[in-house]
């Protein structure tokens, strides 16, 4: 199994849902949590 290496302080990620509009409510406490990590995102 091939894994991928670890997210780390700095890396980009995208949020993404392919099936229907985000949940904005869930997306807004999202946010927040995932600036904690020190992850950029668009």
């Amino acid at each position: 199994m091939i894994l991928p290496k670890a997210l780390q302080p700095g890396d980009t990620i995208g949020v993404i849902a392919p099936a229907s509009p985000p949940n904005i409510e869930n997306l807004k406490k999202a946010i927040p949590f995932l600036k904690t990590l020190d992850l950029r995102f668009n």
